[in-house]
């Protein structure tokens, strides 16, 4: 995940992400001027070919602000909203791979990205719902299955990072959504992927993997589509370990009918990390 932890056009996305997700709107009454200052910061940072200043080395930040103004027009159908995100979702067709994955910043080569990609896709896939404009969205999807396919073990199941056999592991959970989003959740390929994550758990204490609570975005989604019992599994253990160690700070901040209201926030599970950006912690936790 890396490079956009520190990024505010990044954290800014994956805030509304959160809000959106939690069913808030611009007319909320809690947190609806919070999600209106955020989407029409965006829109003030955003450059005339679509990509975004405040962003990080790598530009995560591009599809993670693409996919929140995406989801923010089809939730909202807000029409200030429409001309930006063609803007930004037509700049990830434009510099997808010619194998269906993507690379950092955009850039067309031969590198196919899983972590990268996943956050293209989820943008891709959500405005192919909110219905954009642009004609090239469906065909750039069926690449991305393409793209996506290639980077798994079949032998396995596994996902690598930038082929197959790279990595940890880890982005299994990312790849497995990809295919979820791209309509091939029941193929062969999807259920080698879940089951390559049959065993993993959820242990705030002893986490597994460079960046669990990244790997955990991304499994807990999979998990989610792929079945009943497979989620089941699953949210037993990470419902109560993102509960136990959220940080909570009483009564902190004033709401708009005028009670104070309790604030929680997640730091990561990895000392190495502790205490690093809690905007990017919290946002993957909720």
């Amino acid at each position: 995940g890396g490079t956009h932890r520190e990024s505010p056009a990044a954290l800014t996305g994956l805030a509304l992400l959160s809000f959106m997700a939690h069913g808030d709107r611009t007319d909320s009454v809690e947190f609806g001027e919070t999600i209106e200052r955020g989407l029409r910061w965006l829109i003030y940072v955003q450059t005339e070919s679509g990509g975004f200043r405040e962003s990080d080395p790598h530009e995560y930040a591009h599809p993670i602000c693409a996919y929140a103004l995406t989801e923010a027009f089809a939730l909202m159908h807000l029409p200030e909203l429409k001309e930006p995100a063609n803007r930004a979702i037509n700049r990830i067709v434009a510099g997808q791979n010619p194998d269906g994955g993507w690379d950092y910043n955009l850039q067309q080569s031969t590198r196919n990205d899983m972590s990268y990609s996943a956050w293209c896709i989820q943008a891709l896939k959500a405005a192919q719902l909110a219905r954009l404009d642009s004609p090239d969205i469906q065909p750039s999807l069926k690449r991305a299955l393409s793209g996506t396919l290639r980077q798994q073990t079949g032998s396995t199941g596994r996902f690598g990072y930038t082929d197959p056999g790279n990595g940890s592991g880890g982005l299994t959970g990312a790849g497995v959504l990809c295919l979820q989003l791209l309509g091939a959740g029941d193929s062969p390929a999807a259920q080698k992927g879940i089951a390559f994550m049959k065993d993993w758990t959820c242990r705030w204490d002893t986490p597994q993997g460079t960046s669990p609570l990244y790997y955990w975005y991304y499994a807990t989604q999979a998990k989610f589509h792929a079945s009943p019992s497979s989620w089941k599994q699953w949210n037993g253990q990470f419902n109560a370990e993102l509960r136990n160690h959220q940080q909570v700070v009483e009564k902190a901040i004033l709401t708009p009918s005028g009670e104070l209201a309790s604030v929680g926030y997640w730091e990561s599970c990895r000392s190495s990390e502790h205490g690093r950006s809690c905007v990017y912690n919290t946002t993957l936790c909720a």
